[in-house]
């Protein structure tokens, strides 16, 4: 038995098709929807307060964090970058919407690239191809569809009115049966383009 004492981290979120709708970290909303689901009203208040102190739970929580490192560093050398860029860029997760875009790094590209035209990148375009890099690179076992990418742009506060417009008109994006995917022959172009978001500089090709 560890000695080390963890507090439990209580959070409930509202999924829909895998993309974050909601969350809270309300433990009083928590205890009483884990009560409600399991048909025994809600559930002791001492329940969720006691700490945790069993090495197992310790480890799990080192694991997961170390897994998550590792996935962005290994994400990160595929762009050759450093994984502290990437992560400022754009935190990369295992949880939707995977993505965070930081509106100052979108800025940045907004200014380095042509508003129109075929060089033009969308926010949604840019979302989409993160998702793309991120799960490719990382392993995690989801679907990459417009309305994931567009869950990604609420931290910048774009709204794309018509994502599969953009989607199709993206040479290193490819759109089958609604899901979103890296062409492998363009993927040089794709890195291309977030590193320009990631280090806030022109397109280098």
């Amino acid at each position: 038995m560890s000695d080390k004492v963890v507090k439990i981290k209580l959070k409930v979120q509202l999924l829909a098709n895998d993309v974050l709708v909601a969350e809270s970290l309300d433990e009083q909303l928590w205890h009483r929807i884990l009560g409600a689901m399991q048909g025994r009203g809600e559930i002791d208040q001492l329940d969720i307060n006691q700490d945790i102190t069993s090495g197992d739970e310790l480890s799990s929580a080192k694991q997961l964090t170390k897994s998550k490192q590792k996935d962005v560093s290994d994400f990160a050398a595929t762009l050759e970058l450093k994984p502290g860029i990437v992560q400022g860029a754009c935190d990369p997760s295992v949880t939707a919407p995977f993505i965070h875009l930081d509106e100052h790094y979108w800025e940045s590209l907004k200014k380095n690239i042509p508003r129109t035209g075929k060089n033009a990148v969308p926010a949604i375009t840019l979302a989409a191809t993160l998702l793309c890099l991120w799960i490719k690179y990382s392993g995690i076992e989801v679907n990459i569809t417009p309305a994931l990418a567009r869950s990604v742009l609420k931290n910048i506060g774009e709204k794309e009115g018509n994502p599969t417009r953009a989607i199709k008109n993206c040479e290193w994006l490819q759109s089958r049966s609604g899901i979103i995917q890296i062409n492998a022959a363009k993927i040089s172009k794709a890195k291309a383009i977030v590193r320009a978001y990631c280090l806030q500089e022109p397109v280098k090709d």
